[in-house]
């Protein structure tokens, strides 16, 4: 299992809440660990926490648009994930859209995490793994 620390901003990906994601200083706890499940077509990505019913998934909340927020569900997708210089990207299927933390990688504990159109540039679409 791993956690995955934002390049800018520094915070942990969590499964904090019941659905939603953010990003919160780092703990290591199981909220913010996530095991990467190769699927064939790319990375279904599981939160380590223990929930009812059964697995979760890093999602979206709703339909897939610019800053769309993340949330967790019980369907995985298949994420593409891909190494850059400084860490790895995470892109949803066949789409232009990746994983950011909001406010332009905003250290502030509880930021949201979206999915945003890529920016080569920015580190806050940019994650580190760490154990």
């Amino acid at each position: 299992t791993f956690a995955l620390l934002n390049a800018k901003g520094g915070t942990a990906l969590d499964d904090c809440h019941e659905t939603e994601v953010r990003g919160y200083p780092f703990h290591g706890r199981e909220n913010q660990q996530w095991k990467f499940i190769n699927t064939g077509n790319g990375w279904a990505i599981q939160s380590c926490r223990t929930k009812e019913g059964g697995p979760v998934y890093l999602s979206l909340k709703k339909t897939l648009s610019q800053y769309a927020h993340l949330a967790m569900s019980p369907r995985p997708v298949s994420w593409y994930v891909w190494h850059v210089k400084g860490g790895l990207r995470i892109g949803w299927p066949s789409t232009d859209y990746v994983v950011e933390l909001g406010n332009q990688g905003s250290s502030e504990a509880g930021t949201q995490v979206i999915i945003a159109h890529l920016r080569p540039d920015d580190l806050a679409q940019v994650w580190h793994f760490s154990r």
